[in-house]
């Protein structure tokens, strides 16, 4: 199913197309496509993803980063590790033994490492 929402905005009349899917667990996806962009949030609710649609154009064809904040911390390997262990734990979610013992050990040997000096090798 496919939705068109005209919207204001100050350069004039914006067209965004949203399109809703309801997958098996019962989400609602909303899928947003523009200029060769594409963003998709899942909600539990169809009015909820219907409304959700314009805050999702807005942060995500338009604004800032939608974790724009937390980019500064993350300029070495082990900031990064550390933020992914604090959002893990601020969802409640365990880390399992195997992925904490990987990730200490990466912290130890490159953690210091900047991420701007990262490559594939």
């Amino acid at each position: 199913m496919c939705t068109l929402y005209v919207r204001p905005s100050k350069s004039g009349i914006v067209l965004l197309e949203a399109t809703f899917n309801k997958s098996l667990s019962g989400l609602w996806r909303v899928q947003l496509r523009r200029k060769g962009k594409y963003a998709s949030k899942s909600f539990r609710l169809k009015a909820d993803a219907a409304r959700g649609a314009n805050g999702l154009d807005d942060r995500a064809f338009r604004g800032p980063q939608l974790n724009a904040d937390r980019s500064s911390n993350t300029q070495t390997v082990g900031n990064l590790i550390q933020l992914h262990f604090s959002d893990l734990r601020e969802a409640g979610k365990m880390v399992g033994l195997s992925k904490q013992d990987s990730l200490e050990k990466m912290q130890r040997e490159i953690g210091l490492v900047r991420m701007a000096h990262l490559d594939k090798q």
